[in-house]
C-alpha cells in the first residue's frame, strides 16, 4: 500500500537541486528525503543522518582536515568543531540529526513525523550554510516543505511550516539541555571566585558594531537576513579579535573569505545570535 502511494506524490522541483553540480550524492539523498517526507519518518531520520556524515566529510576536505584513520560521525563533528569550523547553531543541527539518525537505527517505531520535518528543516539550514561558506556565487533559495498529492488532492503544507519555524529550534536545543547544566554549574564556581574582577566588565554596555566601526573596521552585519557579522581584514587582526573573547564574543578568520566579503580575507562572527 505505501508503495502505491508514494507512486502517486507530485514532487516539485527537488529543495536540494542546488548541491548537485558539486555534490551529486548529496542532490540525491535530499530527493530520497523530499519524496519520503510524509510517509518514511524512521527512514527519513537515518538519511538524514548519512546526509550530514557525507557532509561533515567534505567539508573536512574543504578545510584539509586529514583523516588519518577511518574516524566515526561524532569525532568528525568533534574535530571540525575543535577547529573553529561550526557556529554554535551548525552544531547543534549536525548534533541533533546524528543522535535522531542514531535512534531510528536502533529502535524500530521511535521516528516521528514532527521529527522528520524537522530533520528536513535542518539538513536544509547545514546545507545553506556549506554553500554560503564555500561558493561565493551562492544564492540560497527559500526553504519550503514539498508539495506531495495524493490521489489529485494536494497536502496543504500551511500549517506544516507554521509548525517548522516554531519548533525547530526548540527542538534541537532539548538534546542540550543536560549537558548545559552540567556546564553552568561547572562554571558556578568559577563565575564566584572572579566575579569581583569580572564584573565591572560585565556591567559595561557595550556595543559590538559601534566598537568594530570605531576601530576603523569595514563591517557587514547580515544578522537581519539570517546570516552573521563580517569584519574585513587579514591574520594580522588575531590580537583584537582573539581579546573579545572574554565578553563572550568568537569570531573566527577565513582566509578566502566568504560570499558576504565577496572573497577577501574577513572574520566571521561564530555566535551570530549574539546582541549588541
Amino acid at each position: 500500500m505505501r508503495e502505491v502511494s508514494i507512486r502517486r506524490i507530485v514532487m516539485s522541483e527537488n529543495l536540494f537541486s542546488f548541491m548537485k553540480d558539486e555534490h551529486k550524492e548529496l542532490s540525491e539523498l535530499g530527493n530520497y528525503i523530499d519524496t519520503r517526507l510524509f510517509f518514511e519518518p524512521e527512514s527519513i531520520l537515518i538519511k538524514a543522518r548519512v546526509y550530514t556524515e557525507v557532509l561533515a566529510k567534505i567539508t573536512m576536505a574543504k578545510e584539509g582536515i586529514p583523516e588519518v584513520y577511518d574516524l566515526k560521525h561524532y569525532q568528525r563533528i568533534q574535530k571540525l568543531d575543535g577547529a573553529g569550523i561550526f557556529t554554535k547553531d551548525i552544531l547543534e543541527r549536525f548534533e541533533w540529526i546524528r543522535k535522531r539518525g542514531n535512534k531510528a537505527a536502533h529502535n524500530a517505531g521511535c521516528g516521528t513525523f514532527e521529527d522528520a520535518l524537522n530533520a528536513h528543516r535542518l539538513i536544509f539550514d547545514l546545507s545553506v550554510w556549506f554553500k554560503e561558506v564555500y561558493d561565493l556565487d551562492f544564492n540560497p533559495p527559500k526553504y519550503r516543505i514539498p508539495q506531495p498529492a495524493i490521489g489529485g488532492s494536494p497536502i496543504n503544507t500551511k500549517e506544516l511550516n507554521s509548525i517548522i519555524s516554531q519548533s525547530v529550534e526548540s527542538t534541537i536545543k532539548k538534546s542540550f539541555e543536560d549537558k548545559l547544566k552540567l556546564i553552568e554549574e561547572a562554571l558556578h564556581l568559577i563565575k564566584t571566585e572572579t566575579a569581583s574582577a569580572t564584573e565591572p566588565l560585565i556591567r559595561e554596555e557595550f556595543k559590538l558594531i559601534t566598537h568594530l566601526e570605531k576601530s576603523g573596521y569595514e563591517v557587514i552585519d547580515n544578522r537581519e537576513k539570517g546570516g552573521t557579522v563580517w569584519v574585513i581584514g587579514g591574520w594580522e587582526l588575531e590580537d583584537h579579535f582573539f581579546s573579545l573573547e572574554e565578553r563572550g564574543i568568537y569570531f573566527r578568520y577565513l582566509e578566502n573569505g566568504g560570499r558576504a566579503s565577496k572573497g577577501i580575507p574577513a572574520w566571521y562572527l561564530r555566535n551570530k545570535d549574539y546582541l549588541d
